[in-house]
């Protein structure tokens, strides 16, 4: 068996960072009612933001094969260009693997 190396990692996040005092309104309350652990939790984990894939209506910004996709692209962000003729080959081929996550 061939041994194989992870050479580079990529990740996407979503929107803007939501501060802790924000999550509620994105996430939604519990019964109707502000959670009583919420500052536990959070001063225990030490969480100070995240990034949701909705909006405050929760209506959905980004699904998951849309954050999949722009992590895998964000791999093959071309650096050095070569010749215009390379560049065009890359960017094709780029969009093709994208395009199948």
């Amino acid at each position: 068996m061939k041994d194989v190396y992870i050479s580079k990692v990529a990740s996407y996040l979503p929107n803007s960072p939501i501060e802790n005092d924000q999550m509620e309104s994105f996430i939604g309350f519990i019964g109707g009612k502000p959670s009583r652990d919420r500052s536990i939790v959070l001063r225990q984990n030490g969480i100070k933001t995240r990034y949701y894939g909705i909006d405050k209506s929760q209506k959905m910004t980004h699904t998951n094969a849309l954050l999949a996709k722009n992590a895998v692209c964000s791999l093959f962000v071309v650096v050095v260009v070569i010749s215009i003729e390379w560049t065009l080959l890359i960017q094709q081929l780029i969009s093709v693997h994208c395009l199948q996550v």
